[in-house]
């Protein structure tokens, strides 16, 4: 049984991707391994060249999932296959087969946003903790099983379950439903996306809290605007 009595909110629901699992070194790293086992490396075409590359193709092409433009099976192949034609490597076999392995090998790294362990160590068994999370269903679970981030979580929420994603009013409806008590007064939305994670939990009469360590200004404003996880202490104490 929780204990909230004393805290400000009784439940706090946690983005995944970059606020509690550090989802830009995960694939960075998992994308240089790859780069360099395929032999792609070269001094006009450095790993960093290719990382660029493939995060300005893959946020457009993310975009055209969310609007349901193209399937989640053909955004995992387009967004490798223009990022190969772009630099000019490879062939459309090798970006297939580049894309699989990404998804295999990404969920299995467990590089954390700093403090995430603590933040949940110290507000386990005192209040409902809970994962919101646009991406795709099965690799969410493996990373929050294999980063040890599952034993502090009561409920999970991903998009692919839902079909709405963040900043949608149904996907956040969808997840009070799946944690007993919760509700837009009595709960906090911790993220790092301001659209989907502010913006969204705004939308559904939320406080929220900006993870925004690079002070990004908004024209709407965070009912809290946080530098690291561990400012949550002094805000829901």
């Amino acid at each position: 049984m929780k204990h909230t009595s004393k805290l400000r909110y009784e439940h706090l629901f946690f983005d995944l991707d970059d606020t509690l699992w550090d989802f830009s070194h995960n694939i960075s790293i998992t994308l240089e391994e790859l780069y360099l086992e395929f032999g792609y490396q070269s001094d006009d075409k450095p790993f960093s060249y290719f990382l660029k590359t493939y995060k300005e193709i893959n946020k457009i092409r993310w975009k055209e999932y969310q609007a349901k433009l193209i399937t989640k099976e053909q955004l995992n192949v387009v967004r490798f296959y223009d990022t190969f034609s772009h630099l000019q490597i490879g062939n459309m076999q090798e970006s297939k087969l580049f894309g699989e392995l990404f998804l295999k090998r990404v969920p299995f790294k467990t590089a954390l946003v700093p403090g995430a362990f603590e933040i949940l160590e110290h507000f386990k068994e005192r209040i409902g903790i809970h994962i919101i999370t646009n991406g795709f269903s099965e690799l969410q679970y493996i990373k929050l099983r294999e980063s040890g981030l599952d034993k502090y979580i009561d409920t999970v929420t991903v998009s692919e379950h839902t079909g709405w994603q963040k900043p949608h009013k149904a996907i956040f409806e969808y997840a009070f439903n799946q944690a007993p008590g919760a509700n837009p007064q009595n709960s906090l939305m911790i993220g790092d996306d301001f659209e989907a994670d502010i913006i969204g939990g705004l939308n559904v009469g939320m406080d929220t809290a900006f993870l925004n360590p690079q002070n990004q200004i908004f024209l709407h404003k965070p009912t809290y605007n946080l530098s690291s996880l561990n400012e949550l202490i002094s805000i829901v104490q």
